[in-house]
């Protein structure tokens, strides 16, 4: 049986790294002499996000894919993105663009000296070591790969790494099928330089990801990514795959942490279509009582119990209980 891992920023989160748009914003309003090199001071698209009510890097996302479907209609940019509605050329908006993505690599370049290993972790990737995993990591950062240095699993950076020419980071629109179309009917390239369906394609990581999905079954075990659709088309490839066996989500704090992971992804499967149950991703998903909480900086001595529990498992909990019930129905049936 292999194991994939999902890392998200939650596991950055739990290192006490200040990863979050919120932690960005605030660093880039406090301490601008630190970004002056790239002239942030004129980016348009940069000052209409930090006056903003955004939160969540979805958000920003979200935002730059809004802001180019309506790049002709100035009233509208005016009255929720001002002063984006400045731009004369999307060429120009994705330049401050990557404006932004420069300034977001120096900003979690600082943010990575602040790492410290944590026990939990050591412990659970020492677990790992040696079952035929492997980690796809959706951070820029390295985080993850502090705890894989000696360790017999792959590792494969869907999203890019900082400072890397050859994978570089992916910053952008995770736009459907449908979405991209609209964006190419303008008939101008610049629309979706920025989309995550295109920029996938300058590195092999999905294809090493796609081999891995199709060659055995696998348990998907989620630590630190809320499954959000931002990410929806790869994590749709990984939740849809016909050769998933059960999905382990470590949950942030408490059962509201679950339920928004449970929600969101239940969002990005395809579970309302006509494929038979036990093929439908949200069924694969264990259930709170039988997930773990998202380590943290403290202690936790049951994580390694309940790894090598879920690890050693052969059969899925609901299919487990089913056959311990069908064993005790036959039992029953000699019992006069």
């Amino acid at each position: 049986m292999k194991n994939l891992i999902i890392i998200g920023n939650g596991f950055d989160l739990a290192h006490d790294l200040k990863t979050n748009y919120t932690d960005f914003k605030s660093d880039i309003k406090e301490h601008p002499e630190k970004y002056e090199i790239l002239s942030i001071n004129n980016n348009l698209l940069l000052a209409s996000l930090l006056n903003g009510d955004k939160e969540l890097w979805s958000d920003i996302e979200s935002a730059y894919f809004d802001i180019l479907v309506h790049i002709k209609d100035r009233v509208y940019l005016q009255n929720n993105y001002s002063p984006v509605n400045r731009y004369t050329t999307v060429k120009h908006m994705n330049d401050d663009f990557e404006k932004i993505k420069e300034a977001l690599c120096l900003y979690l370049l600082s943010q990575e000296k602040n790492f410290s290993p944590i026990v939990n972790y050591q412990n659970l990737f020492n677990e790992f070591n040696g079952r035929d995993t492997v980690v796809v990591n959706f951070n820029y950062t390295k985080t993850v790969s502090e705890y894989l240095l000696d360790k017999d699993i792959e590792l494969i950076h869907i999203h890019g790494e900082l400072e890397k020419e050859d994978n570089p980071i992916i910053f952008g629109y995770a736009a459907d099928h449908k979405e991209s179309k609209k964006l190419l009917t303008q008939n101008n390239n610049d629309f979706v330089r920025n989309i995550k369906k295109f920029n996938y394609l300058f590195t092999n990581n999905e294809t090493l990801l796609k081999k891995h999905l199709n060659s055995e079954e696998y348990n998907v075990f989620v630590l630190g990514h809320s499954c959000g659709i931002s990410d929806g088309l790869v994590l749709s490839q990984i939740f849809m795959s016909s050769k998933i066996h059960q999905i382990i989500p470590f949950y942030f704090k408490d059962k509201v942490g679950y339920f928004n992971t449970m929600v969101n992804l239940d969002r990005v499967v395809d579970d309302y279509s006509e494929l038979e149950k036990d093929r439908k991703s949200f069924n694969k998903l264990l259930s709170f009582p039988d997930s773990h909480v998202m380590p943290q900086k403290k202690e936790d001595p049951d994580l390694v119990e309940y790894l090598s529990n879920i690890l050693n498992r052969k059969l899925p909990l609901e299919e487990k209980l089913n056959v311990m019930m069908e064993a005790d129905r036959s039992a029953n049936e000699f019992n006069f």
